[in-house]
């Protein structure tokens, strides 16, 4: 969030007119306290929640205090790096010639997805960039829309089930089986239904793949052509809640309250998953030490939170023994994708 609060005043504070913040954590309270003053002071309308919060909640919370006419909605892992893609998606839909802006995903199971795009015709209509035929839905992040148009949905944002035989009228479809689908998905199809204006964006989003695009591709290309307008980074609030731990083996996300005798484990190395997992842990973890390195509070009340947050990043990294090889290139490729925000 300090990042966050810094690139906000650096990039994009004239874009917007209003931001509203939902913290979801059950910290240090000198660090509660200084995070709602850096937002307040930025002219932010915050709301809390000690501990987790379901997605659905603190955007419903939101939703009902936007007293603008077109809003975007944020996930806390995004690095904003240019104004212009923020003026360019929201000066789409002010000229009406979409009613929103997405980067689209799937994350539904096969039969729903099926179901999305036959319904709205989208193995045909669809963008090889943007894979609409096997990614209807869009991402909760990054997403411009209508204001009015969003709340015209059940606004139930988060992760949904629908056991068989259900029928979904949206759709004009009846499940066979038991479907699911991640946040956005049931709101995706929802707002088609309306018979909205998709607009299309790329996500940005890291992973992976950016040590083998380090040579040029992909994100990187992007950002050398200057066309980066943001990364979102992805799955940092594992952070707080679970990879950065005190030296209690306590995530620094509930160290205000912890449970009665908690232990936080951390996946079993050796386990079928493990090389996927420690090479995604790795990523996030270069992330953590490097926002620990460069971002730091620079407000003596505050500052001591610094050495807390670093030790905690390299106690991930020790106990979950990740390599150290890899470690070195996602730091290096980082370094390199996110200069601006560790200038």
């Amino acid at each position: 969030l300090n990042t966050f609060f810094d690139l906000y005043e650096r990039h994009w504070k004239d874009v917007v007119d209003q931001v509203y913040m939902y913290s979801m954590c059950d910290m240090d309270p000198n660090m509660l306290e200084y995070i709602e003053g850096r937002a307040h002071a930025l002219g932010f309308k915050t709301f809390h929640h000690n501990g987790q919060l379901a997605y659905n909640d603190a955007i419903n919370t939101m939703l009902d205090a936007c007293e603008e006419d077109y809003l975007v909605i944020l996930e806390g892992d995004i690095f904003i790096l240019q104004p212009d893609g923020l003026e360019t998606c929201f000066r789409r839909i002010e000229s009406g010639e979409v009613d929103c802006v997405g980067s689209s995903r799937g994350c539904g199971t096969a039969g729903i997805t099926k179901a999305i795009v036959e319904k709205f015709d989208l193995g045909t209509t669809a963008s090889p960039e943007h894979q609409l035929s096997v990614c209807p839905s869009v991402w909760p992040s990054m997403f411009f829309i209508k204001t009015d148009l969003l709340k015209q949905t059940d606004r139930n944002f988060g992760p949904k089930t629908w056991r068989a035989g259900t029928h979904i009228p949206e759709l004009d479809w009846t499940t066979v089986e038991a479907e699911c689908g991640d946040a956005f998905v049931n709101t995706t199809f929802q707002i088609r239904a309306l018979g909205a204006k998709f607009g299309y964006i790329h996500q940005y989003h890291a992973g992976p793949n950016d040590i083998g695009d380090h040579a040029g591709r992909g994100l990187f290309l992007q950002k050398k052509e200057g066309h980066l307008p943001w990364v979102h980074f992805g799955s940092l609030s594992t952070g707080m809640h679970g990879l950065l731990r005190d030296d209690k083996n306590v995530p620094l996300g509930i160290q205000a309250h912890p449970p009665v005798g908690m232990t936080h484990l951390l996946p079993e190395k050796g386990s079928p998953s493990w090389a996927h997992v420690a090479e995604e842990y790795t990523r996030r973890m270069s992330c953590f030490v490097l926002l620990a390195r460069h971002c730091k509070i620079k407000d003596p009340k505050y500052s001591y939170y610094n050495a807390i947050y670093a030790e905690a990043a390299e106690r991930g990294i020790r106990d979950m023994d990740l390599p150290q090889d890899r470690l070195d290139l996602y730091l290096k490729v980082y370094a390199e994708l996110l200069s601006d925000v560790w200038s």
